[in-house]
């Protein structure tokens, strides 16, 4: 799945506090660092090493902390790819009840932003990302 480019993902990174436990800090767009945190622990939860479920739990726990901060109101992209994300970290950890409850909120908030259907105007940019 590519889910930033490489520049997203350099810029990403520059931008991200220095501590992990640093959780006050919130980025300019704060659902693509969130949406960095989830790959980050699905990475580590996926390699299956004892010692990196610490670092899956921080940074999953990071990142629900920041889709929650307004989950409500504002729906984007953003927020939708970071909900699936959150939801894919919950089927990989055997937590099926809040991997619903993830994908649900990504399902309504597509709905919202209307995105099963295409538009005539929307340029080869937007579709792709749709």
């Amino acid at each position: 799945m590519d889910l930033f480019t490489a520049n997203e993902i350099d810029i990403l990174i520059s931008e991200r506090p220095l501590s992990q436990d640093n959780t006050t800090h919130s980025p300019p767009n704060s659902d693509d660092a969130a949406a960095l945190d989830v790959a980050l622990a699905i990475g580590a939860q996926a390699r299956g090493l004892k010692d990196d479920q610490p670092f899956s739990e921080a940074y999953f726990s990071r990142a629900r902390m920041m889709a929650f901060q307004d989950m409500l109101m504002s729906q984007s992209l953003g927020k939708i790819r970071l909900f699936i994300l959150l939801a894919f970290y919950g089927l990989g950890a055997c937590n099926r009840n809040s991997a619903a409850m993830f994908l649900a909120v990504a399902a309504k908030a597509a709905v919202i932003l209307d995105l099963e259907s295409s538009q005539d105007d929307e340029t080869s940019e937007e579709a792709s990302t749709r």
